[in-house]
């Protein structure tokens, strides 16, 4: 279980459960049975979304690739996909499993790639999970991306209702130095910050959409977790379904996740 923290000068959650080290995620990785490399995953909606901003053919990066499956996807269709991920030994779980994609082991605050080298740019889950903030992504993010080029940016959200807990209270309060929190995980950041930090760097700012309704209620409102649970165990189909539907009806209001889109000027 995570203990939250509220840091009301910067409006964010703070998410206190591990590191997120490089062996922590090599840790967790490699609890993932190798039969999910025989799974051929399709992320459909990360590759529609993909073919609505990018023609086949072109080059994305996928930074922080994880198991590799949304660089397998966009593979798959037909996409010029490099992963990179700075945890090595899921890097060599891929190159073992999947040896025909291109994958790196590599920082995403010092990308060892040329600049303006890619038409396309996924962070699915990454930038909240460094305490001294994402400056540098953000650099090389606008370093490696075309003019012309977009981003597609993940990470868990400030939503109304993560607001309205902590204006009244609900979370205890930031009160040591974020360096100095041995468990410090990530953040759930506040999508207008997210926003005007990117639009100062040359980005324009394309889509604004909510995901992950249900992950959302379930992190907060614990009285409906063991139904959600529940949910999600009994059909997948079906939970992914009602996901999709609350997402437009009242994901802007308990989403566990933001996406931007974000065009490079």
């Amino acid at each position: 279980m995570h203990k939250k923290y509220y840091d009301p000068i910067e409006n964010r959650l703070i998410y206190a459960q591990r590191k997120a080290t490089k062996e922590n995620w090599d840790k967790l990785w490699s609890s993932c049975n190798d039969d999910f490399y025989n799974t051929k995953p399709r992320c459909l909606s990360l590759i529609n979304k993909t073919k609505q901003y990018l023609d086949t053919n072109s080059r994305v990066l996928e930074g922080g690739c994880g198991l590799g499956a949304l660089t397998y996807a966009l593979d798959r269709n037909k996409f010029d996909a490099v992963g990179l991920d700075f945890a090595p030994q899921v890097i060599k779980r891929i190159n073992k499993h999947w040896g025909h994609l291109n994958v790196v082991t590599g920082d995403v605050m010092n990308l060892p790639f040329d600049d303006a080298s890619f038409d396309g740019y996924w962070s699915l889950g990454v930038i909240e999970h460094f305490p001294d903030g994402y400056e540098l992504i953000a650099s090389e993010m606008k370093r490696v991306i075309k003019s012309g080029g977009f981003l597609f940016l993940t990470f868990p959200s400030m939503n109304g209702l993560r607001k309205s807990k902590a204006l009244s209270c609900k979370y205890d309060n930031l009160n040591q130095n974020l360096q100095e929190m041995k468990d410090f995980y990530q953040f759930a950041l506040d999508p207008l910050s997210v926003i005007n930090n990117f639009s100062n760097k040359g980005f324009i700012l394309k889509e604004r959409s909510s995901k992950g309704t249900l992950h959302g209620i379930e992190d907060e409102i614990k009285q409906l977790s063991t139904f959600i649970k529940y949910l999600n165990s009994s059909s997948s189909r079906l939970t992914q379904l009602i996901d999709l539907i609350l997402d437009r009806v009242i994901g802007h209001y308990f989403a566990h996740v933001t996406l931007l889109v974000f065009e490079k000027i």
